[in-house]
């Protein structure tokens, strides 16, 4: 790769990364789900089948009719959440993948994912229910879709630099589409990570779930990620949810904000 074509490529790169995470939001806003230039609930769901679709072939997807209990169980405790959330109208679909890899994510239109992994790894009730909340937190404030704005307006002010490479024969915009694939994997924004992790436990203490079992899944992870350095499964999780120490203080914090308030109007806050 010749000196116009690196330039070129972390060019791209750099205004990705600008754009994508220079949003601020107030997590504690009472629309969370609002914002500028957005898709619409319908646009949004089609949006979510494309990209189930796309899941369906890198993931082996349990079956509900081959595992109908742990389905139910997560069905119920899924849409008991949906219910004092931001967006419950919203079509919710949960679906299992088996890897053993730790991890969980929410995809556009109402689409939660978590991994065989997770749930082997989660030791209570409320941890799953943790898990749950802070994906469902994600989709409430339509952070997919918020970061696909984001990507859009990067790449449309990438293509001067996409039209240049291309008359040199470099494939910028192939390149810029992967690193945008890859940036939707590994994860959000850190402002984006505290607002779902204050909506999720809004929305835990709105059921009477525990919240502490955000915290206690968190520290699990990072405690025995360090101690016996573990890079696969478990760093799979660390790595789309960063600053783990940081987010379980933050949680910590909001814990006692909602604590002594009516679980009945929770919701309000």
């Amino acid at each position: 790769m010749n000196i116009f074509k690196q330039f070129a490529y972390l060019l791209c790169i750099f205004i990705i990364l600008a754009v994508t995470n220079c949003a601020v939001v107030d997590k504690k806003s009472e629309e969370p789900e609002k914002g500028f230039d957005l898709l619409s609930d319908k646009e949004e769901m089609k949006f979510g089948h494309y990209v189930d679709a796309r899941i369906q072939k890198d993931f082996l997807v349990l079956s509900p009719e081959k595992h109908p209990e742990i389905y139910q169980a997560i069905e119920k405790m899924g849409q008991s959440l949906v219910k004092v959330s931001d967006r419950p109208n919203l079509k919710y679909t949960f679906k299992i993948l088996s890897t053993d890899f730790v991890n969980a994510f929410a995809g556009p239109g109402g689409y939660i994912y978590l991994t065989t992994g997770l749930l082997e790894f989660a030791e209570t009730k409320d941890e799953v229910a943790g898990v749950m909340a802070h994906e469902l937190g994600h989709i409430s404030a339509r952070h997919v879709v918020k970061q696909y704005r984001n990507v859009s307006y990067a790449q449309t002010l990438s293509m001067p630099m996409v039209w240049g490479g291309k008359l040199i024969g470099a494939d910028i915009l192939g390149n810029v589409s992967h690193f945008s694939a890859l940036f939707f994997m590994q994860g959000y924004s850190r402002e984006y990570e505290r607002q779902a992790d204050y909506l999720g436990v809004k929305y835990m203490h709105a059921v009477n779930y525990n919240p502490e079992g955000m915290v206690s899944f968190l520290r699990r992870i990072w405690d025995e990620k360090e101690r016996e350095k573990k890079e696969g499964v478990l760093e799979t999780f660390l790595r789309s949810h960063p600053e783990t120490l940081a987010r379980i203080k933050d949680i910590e914090k909001h814990i006692e904000e909602f604590k002594g308030k009516d679980p009945a109007i929770s919701k309000k806050y």
